[in-house]
């Protein structure tokens, strides 16, 4: 088989790790690597050199990074106390599981609003750190399609 049916069926397999960055808590870019590796031990490494799987490698760093922080770093910067931030995570993971695909985004909002309004008993604070969690998150859902957008161009240019 030619190395562009190899692409094709890589790029192809690599469709659901985009539609993953959409959904909180899921690896996307981890498993679009993952596909990568496959493609690479199937092709013998003989289209992708060791500097640009490092660079797709790279580009999963940076949104394993932004995945797992930008919801609670926007809520630190809200106002959110260190002890909300906590709560924020395990409400991120148990909605996660509860309701998913969404539930890890309302997980988390509602832990960072109920542990800042029993801590602080101020509803405006804790709407403030609620919502910027939310948008923290949501900036990051933005900003890991646009990274898994890029890694997918890149993996097409690098392979050809």
């Amino acid at each position: 088989m030619s190395n562009l049916w190899y692409i094709v069926i890589a790029s192809l397999l690599m469709l659901p790790g985009i539609a993953g960055v959409v959904l909180p808590f899921l690896p996307g870019l981890l498993y679009m690597l993952g596909i990568t590796a496959i493609y690479v031990i199937i092709d013998k490494f003989s289209h992708l050199s060791w500097t640009e799987i490092i660079i797709l490698a790279f580009i999963v760093l940076i949104s394993l990074f932004i995945d797992y922080l930008s919801g609670t770093l926007a809520a630190k910067i809200g106002g959110a106390s260190r002890k909300s931030l906590f709560y924020g995570i395990i409400g991120l993971i148990i909605g996660t599981f509860a309701i998913p695909p969404f539930g890890g985004i309302l997980g988390l909002a509602v832990a960072i609003f109920i542990s800042e309004y029993l801590e602080a008993k101020n509803s405006k604070k804790a709407v403030k750190s609620a919502v910027s969690s939310l948008i923290g998150t949501l900036a990051g859902i933005i900003i890991n399609l646009t990274l898994a957008i890029i890694y997918l161009i890149l993996f097409i240019i690098f392979s050809l």
